[in-house]
């Protein structure tokens, strides 16, 4: 599961393919906006607080879109890492996952662009996350703080 339900185009650009994806949930993790420590871009990434939930999608996805996912993350630069965690779908299965977990972000609460709150906003709205959630995302966009 992806730390925030994604784009479905930017998620084809990542890996030459849409997945199959259902609307999922992570408990015991928080969705947040951290800024990179080389540099000043602001990414989302999830961390472990036990009783919050985020809202996501879960994707279908081959050895070679995962080989893909991980170029496309960093994970070779350690910007993000696999982390195998258990989601609930709508439909209230089990499913274990991979998420992509940020790895080299200040603890700080930060700031992302315009442009970067639009693809995760077009992805949770169609992924068909709860408008709740949404606005919880774009307000924590604005403070800066996670939830």
């Amino acid at each position: 599961m992806p730390t925030v339900a994604t784009c479905p185009s930017r998620k084809w650009f990542a890996t030459g393919s849409l997945p199959v994806s259902i609307t999922a949930r992570l408990l015991h993790y928080q969705f947040a906006f951290r800024r990179v420590n080389h540099g000043l871009d602001v990414y989302a990434t999830i961390v472990p607080t036990v009783g919050a939930v985020v809202q996501g999608a879960a994707y279908l996805c081959s050895s070679h879109a995962m080989a893909q996912l991980d170029r496309f993350e960093g994970v070779a630069e350690s910007c993000y890492r696999r982390a195998i965690v258990q989601v609930t779908t709508i439909a209230g299965k089990d499913l274990e996952c991979v998420a992509y977990v940020g790895q080299s972000f200040h603890e700080a609460h930060a700031i992302p662009s315009d442009s970067y709150l639009d693809l995760i906003l077009t992805g949770a709205e169609s992924h068909q996350l709860t408008t709740d959630y949404i606005a919880s995302v774009a307000r924590l966009a604005r403070k800066g703080k996670s939830f």
